[in-house]
């Protein structure tokens, strides 16, 4: 009767668990994870606005044995995230967690919803092998924006003789925080054009202006708001009176 023997192995590892015999047999890697959290340490008492600046911090914990090396955090609205320690440490140890810091400026594309929400996750590389954290997010009130314009006509001159030439200004100004994306307009230029004749000449300071019959019209792709260094756009049209 062949001998036999029992071998009881439990050994953590990544590669293969020698055997008394000589023999080895494969050993599963141990499993790893990194969990993330996302807070936000100062919550406003009002909502954030456009240029305010929201800070984050990121919580990240190692679940297996051995150590995590060069963990930081992927969050595509936070690149300034400062980690104290990129080393974690095993489960339940003291350095098995870190929270690292963040921030992001509110811009003003991102006060339509009324929320701010961030996606962060956290990798590290655990014996040369990237663990992936799942993915977490937290969101922060931010006070909704509306696009304002505004529209100013004016004319050259009161009064003006027959024969001579009058020139009517129209200017478009975006007064909110906001670009408007695209912006238009359309004036009805029949008062005006009962008692004169248009000269053919529109032109426009930014955008593009014409006039088909007795109507004028101007658009413009984007029309930035008054902080942008983009002046308002005007559109201008001349008519000579009969």
């Amino acid at each position: 009767m062949t001998p036999t023997q029992e071998f009881s192995i439990q050994r953590r590892a990544g590669r293969a668990a020698p055997l008394p015999c000589g023999r080895s047999v494969p050993i599963s890697p141990d499993p790893q994870s990194l969990t993330t959290t996302v807070t936000n340490p100062r919550p406003p008492t009002n909502p954030f606005k456009a240029g305010d600046t929201v800070d984050f911090g990121f919580t990240v914990t190692h679940g297996g044995i051995g150590t995590v090396a060069g963990v930081k955090i992927n969050d595509p609205d936070v690149t300034d995230v400062v980690c104290p320690s990129t080393t974690l440490g095993p489960e339940g140890t003291p350095s098995a967690t870190t929270t690292c810091t963040g921030s992001h400026v509110i811009q003003p594309n991102e006060t339509l919803t009324g929320t701010f929400t961030t996606k962060a996750t956290a990798i590290g590389a655990y014996n040369g092998v990237t663990e992936t954290s799942n993915q977490t997010t937290t969101s922060v009130p931010v006070a909704v924006e509306t696009p304002h314009l505004t529209i100013a006509e004016t004319a050259s001159a009161k009064t003006v003789d027959v024969g001579g030439t009058l020139t009517y200004t129209i200017t478009v100004t975006n007064t909110g925080k906001l670009p408007i994306a695209p912006a238009s307009i359309t004036d009805n230029l029949s008062n005006v054009l009962n008692n004169a004749s248009y000269n053919n000449d529109v032109t426009a300071t930014h955008g593009t202006a014409a006039v088909n019959g007795n109507t004028l019209t101007w658009s413009i792709s984007n029309l930035a708001p008054p902080r942008s260094p983009a002046p308002p756009s005007t559109g201008r049209a001349r008519s000579r009176t009969t």
